[in-house]
């Protein structure tokens, strides 16, 4: 019989040594001024994304304060039916006629897909700024760094009360504050939603936990209240009752009959508010992009088995889950597999030190289960926020047992060298790397800013204002929504209306039927789903690019899964398109497009977007009888 490893004693400088500097640094984490620092340094830390300018979907929640670009639109009252209380309603069926005449979605956009988000508290907030300071990014961009610096403040509070140690809560915070989870919430505007739901979460959680402990109605009445807050904020907010049911399973120590009372009126709550949300009218339906567990329960878990162990990675190790956007379904189970394995071993490497600690219970199941409702979204970290809480929780009191130990103790040889090798790795990955992501996080947003730019460069004729405008291979068709709203701040003319013949990205075959009328055919259909990407020019297949992104996001317009017939017909202002071809899998294959005047009407503009320089070239339609291929 092979015998266990003894205890390992003195053979390692790894304990002695953070034991020293625990003792070094104990008393300034443990220091009252110690979260004022913290908060110092975050506002210098996020400083340069205050100027970084608005961005993406900040243009669009502009429009309605800004009436003299919003002008320029020419929209019907009756199409866009958002006020202060509902700016997040991106895709609705009042507008959805009006965007396809627009542009703002493709002519093969469903008319069954919904993406309309009831964020009042957030709405309201945005709504100000814009109504007070509708052309300086600045003051709104310290409005939401305010934020932050309270969600901070609230955690560390949180960590602080349910630890029960200061030099815990410190070091939680330090890595809380900089996790880069936070770059979009507190550095984009329009992600305020989530920084406002995160700090109400917290809230609800830390008075909760006062309540529990000093057995005080008024800590719970309190606590109900700032639930409902974060769930006016966003959708996000509902996570907060899974951190609750994790404090009674765990923390909580009364009567299960006291513990049930107290999380009664949350549950309550949360059920009102979801049957009010759906009544309404809010919320997703029928996309790809945004998956509502309770109306496409297959799409959720097939969503959530690829997605869960990236997520949990992003957030204690390495942000991987926005590759996901770009990966194939190949990678993304490579991916998910990967990140499965690893998580596994970093959680045997943790579990000795951290198993005597309830509270290591209760923030391991809080975000565990936390991240199940944050995979249904677009792939990303922006909405980790609160699965980070979890996280950091468990990172803090992980160091300050390390460092409190002298020796390994009844640590066998082999967790001493796991700890050797995972606390370096978990300090870079958690402290380091994420300084490096928030500083390059403005030229990031400049970047994707002058991409806008590029893709809504239509030219500068005064005559583009009667103009009609027909992108033959988009590169992405939802991109064009963040591009034209930037264009309209702009003293560029606005088009007339805007089109797409294809979903871009493959090869296009046009044929003419008439002076009137023509065929389109994409190479491989309209909207394929995310797979390895051929490059046309070197004969490379990549499993990552931008090509996916782009599928991935047309999943807002269309889901096959709920498919256009052949025969059915699409009537724009200045075109009608009937599908006449399906694919096997539910994607149109061909359609007709039949103009109200000639194709060479000087007011038709028809464009192919050339990838390798970024840039539009004006082109012909084939003549009567003939075809092309574009590009």
């Amino acid at each position: 019989m092979v015998s266990p490893p003894s205890p390992v004693r003195n053979n390692t400088v790894l304990f002695p040594l953070c034991h020293r500097i625990g003792q070094m640094v104990g008393p300034i984490l443990a220091s009252r001024y110690w979260i004022i620092m913290i908060l110092i340094a975050v506002v210098l830390l996020y400083l340069p994304i205050l100027f970084s300018g608005f961005y993406q979907d900040d243009y669009d929640h502009r429009l309605r304060f800004s009436p003299e670009v919003y002008a320029k639109l020419h929209q019907p009252d009756e199409a866009d039916q958002r006020g202060p209380l509902t700016l997040y309603g991106f895709v609705r069926d009042s507008s959805r006629q009006y965007s396809r005449n627009k542009g703002y979605a493709p002519w093969w956009a469903s008319d069954h897909i919904r993406a309309n988000f009831f964020r009042p508290l957030a709405s309201l907030s945005l709504a100000f700024d814009y109504s007070l300071w509708p052309n300086t990014p600045l003051l709104p961009h310290i409005h939401s760094l305010l934020w932050f610096c309270l969600l901070i403040l609230l955690a560390y509070k949180l960590y602080r009360s349910i630890s029960g140690s200061a030099v815990v809560a410190g070091i939680c915070i330090l890595f809380f504050a900089v996790d880069e989870v936070f770059i979009g919430p507190a550095g984009w505007i329009s992600n305020r939603h989530a920084l406002l739901a995160m700090v109400f979460c917290v809230l609800t959680l830390w008075l909760y936990h006062l309540g529990a402990s000093q057995k005080k109605w008024l800590y719970f009445a309190g606590a109900a209240g700032a639930y409902m807050l974060a769930l006016l904020a966003s959708e996000m907010g509902m996570v907060t009752v899974i951190y609750l049911f994790a404090y009674l399973f765990v923390l909580d120590r009364n009567r299960w009959m006291s513990r049930i009372k107290r999380i009664l009126p949350f549950v309550l709550i949360t059920v009102t508010w979801r049957l009010a949300y759906t009544a309404l009218g809010f919320g997703a339906k029928g996309s790809l992009l945004y998956v509502d567990p309770l109306y496409s329960p297959v799409d959720f878990m097939t969503q959530l088995l690829g997605r869960y162990p990236a997520y949990l990675f992003s957030t204690a190790v390495l942000p991987v889950a926005s590759t996901l956007i770009a990966a194939s379904p190949q990678v993304t189970a490579l991916i998910a597999v990967t990140c499965f394995i690893m998580l596994g071993l970093l959680v045997l490497m943790i579990y000795p030190v951290l198993k005597a600690h309830r509270t290591s219970a209760f923030w391991a199941i809080g975000l565990l289960c936390a991240t199940v409702p944050l995979t249904s979204g677009i792939p990303g970290e922006r909405n980790l926020g609160l699965v980070s809480l979890g996280v950091m929780g468990l990172m803090g009191q992980l160091l300050a047992d390390v460092a409190a130990m002298k020796r390994p103790g009844p640590l066998k040889t082999l967790q001493v060298v796991s700890l050797k090798l995972v606390i370096p790795i978990l300090l870079v990955t958690n402290l380091v790397l994420p300084l490096r992501s928030i500083v390059s996080e403005p030229d990031n947003m400049r970047a994707r800013r002058e991409m806008n730019d590029r893709l809504a460069d239509f030219g500068s004729d005064p005559a583009l204002v009667e103009g009609h405008l027909y992108v033959i291979n988009p590169p992405g068709t939802l991109f064009y929504i963040y591009a034209m709203h930037q264009r309209l701040f702009t003293d560029a003319p606005f088009p007339a209306s805007i089109n797409y013949l294809s979903s871009g990205y493959t090869s296009v075959h046009i044929e003419r039927v008439d002076a009137r009328t023509i065929i389109v055919t994409p190479e491989g259909g309209y909207s394929p789903r995310p797979g390895p990407a051929l490059n046309a020019k070197t004969g490379e297949v990549t499993q990552i690019s931008a090509e996916n992104v782009s599928r991935v996001l047309d999943g807002i317009f269309y889901n096959p899964q709920d498919p256009m017939q052949v025969g059915q017909v699409v009537a724009l202002s200045e075109v009608t398109v009937r599908v006449t071809k399906m694919t096997g899998d539910g994607r149109i294959a061909q359609a007709v497009f039949t103009f109200a005047q000639q194709l060479e009407d000087n007011r038709y503009v028809w464009l192919l977007w050339d990838e390798d320089t970024l840039t539009y070239e004006r082109v012909q339609m084939p003549s009567v009888g003939e075809s092309s291929v574009y590009p």
